[in-house]
């Protein structure tokens, strides 16, 4: 859908956005950040698009400066939902990190792919109330599911459903995170203008929250207690 090369660290604002429905035959179904590309990504969806690498969102880069930005490529209040990367070595069903990326109150659900069912390069990934739910991986060994062995960079206040047991090819994307079923919903039209998942009412995701700042994907104000991922709850 977007391809974006950031010669001499321009940058890209995207808010309020829908990426559904693209495919690539080589990486980013929805977005590509490359070279040294600064991209903020607001109160968007993306969902249903496919790649041979990085289903939904892919970001690199190539100076030294860039890979050691924290906030390089930046999401917040968004949903990254049903994005495909299963093609044979294919990685990265929701996001592939080769840039730093930042994910604030971000819903990463129901990806596949073959490695790195929710994000690959997940080292590389700061992340704060995120929620990461049902992401697939369709390798023989069974590896890499959520965020690969590695885990998150940084995180806060992450949720991942089902959990992942730490083994030797795999683990958590956070150890000692948020625990439960967040009683995820399917994308609908919950407000706003882009759809989004909105948690059940038992939710294990809601009122457990960390940064309360800013606005939820639908532009509704994040409660303090606030809820882990891109929905808020009345």
């Amino acid at each position: 859908a977007l391809y974006f090369c950031g010669y001499n660290d321009n940058h890209a604002l995207i808010q309020r956005s829908r990426f559904t429905n693209n495919a690539s035959e080589g990486p980013g179904g929805a977005l590509v950040a490359q070279c040294n590309a600064r991209m903020t990504i607001e109160e968007s969806l993306i969902a249903n698009n496919r790649a041979r690498g990085a289903g939904g969102v892919w970001a690199s880069c190539s100076k030294n400066d860039c890979k050691t930005d924290e906030r390089r490529v930046v999401i917040r209040a968004s949903s990254i939902v049903d994005n495909d990367a299963t093609e044979t070595d294919s990685i990265g069903g929701g996001l592939w990190a080769g840039a730093p990326v930042a994910l604030q109150a971000v819903t990463i659900a129901r990806n596949r792919a073959y490695y790195g069912g929710a994000i690959a390069g997940s080292p590389n990934v700061w992340a704060k109330d995120v929620l990461i739910v049902d992401n697939e991986i369709v390798n023989p060994y069974g590896t890499s599911r959520g965020c690969g062995k590695d885990g998150l960079g940084k995180a806060q206040g992450v949720l991942e459903w089902p959990q992942v047991e730490r083994t030797q090819f795999d683990g958590p994307c956070q150890t000692g995170g948020a625990e439960g079923d967040p009683k995820l919903g399917e994308l609908s039209d919950n407000g706003g203008p882009t759809q989004t998942c909105a948690l059940g009412a038992d939710s294990e995701a809601i009122g457990k929250g960390t940064a309360c700042e800013g606005n939820d994907q639908r532009g509704k104000p994040r409660k303090t207690p606030c809820d882990i991922g891109a929905y808020q709850t009345p």
